[in-house]
């Protein structure tokens, strides 16, 4: 980031950079944390897709099931993209799709014994690795990046 930031200096002395240096230190930090999470899952199989919505699905407890919709919403993602991801770990044996008993119109989407053996086989790696990566810092500096961090959101 600092060659990035010396060029632009460089080349708009005029430009506060204040703001890129943050932002693109939030950019690498995120792409790097993100990538050691995938090399976990990849172990089992996993890109970060369907991770995504196996770990969704299993926070919501065992046997509960959830409408494909509610699953974009929770990932920020379209509907397509979420058809796209339940028939990829369908076709895998991960999750089921269910008819829905309020409204036969609608399905609902559940792990199935394998999916969520999966999630739980995983989350004490997945937990263990994300203290990892945040190891240089101290339980304190962790909440004051939190609450940093929280004052970007409400912004966007």
């Amino acid at each position: 980031m600092e060659t990035v930031l010396q060029q632009w200096s460089r080349e708009r002395p005029d430009l506060d950079l204040s703001a890129m240096a943050v932002i693109g230190d939030i950019l690498q930090n995120a792409e790097l944390l993100r990538r050691a999470v995938q090399d976990l899952w990849a172990e089992a199989g996993m890109d970060f897709p369907a991770l995504d919505v196996i770990l969704t699905l299993r926070r919501h407890g065992k046997d509960q099931a959830i409408s494909p919709s509610t699953l974009a919403h929770a990932m920020m993602l379209s509907t397509s993209a979420m058809t796209n991801r339940i028939d990829r770990l369908e076709k895998r044996g991960l999750v089921r799709r269910l008819s829905n008993p309020k409204d036969r119109r609608s399905i609902q989407v559940q792990l199935t014994d394998d999916g969520f053996q999966l999630a739980e086989n995983m989350m004490v790696p997945h937990v263990q690795l994300q203290h990892n990566m945040l190891r240089g810092l101290s339980e304190k500096e962790r909440q004051q990046l939190r609450s940093l961090l929280a004052k970007i959101t409400p912004k966007l």
